[in-house]
């Protein structure tokens, strides 16, 4: 069975994430999705 934890967390400095999953994960293998939540301007949209 396949399970599906939504976390939202913010950009930290160096623009990382850092994600916590339930206890019992570890070493299972796990597939990040990640959604900008706001559109970030490209270089022609900026002017």
């Amino acid at each position: 069975m396949q399970a599906a934890v939504r976390i939202v967390t913010k950009v930290l400095p160096g623009n990382k994430i850092e994600v916590e999953v339930p206890d019992g994960s570890v070493g299972a293998e796990v597939e990040v999705i990640v959604v900008l939540s706001q559109t970030i301007p490209t270089g022609d949209e900026m002017f």
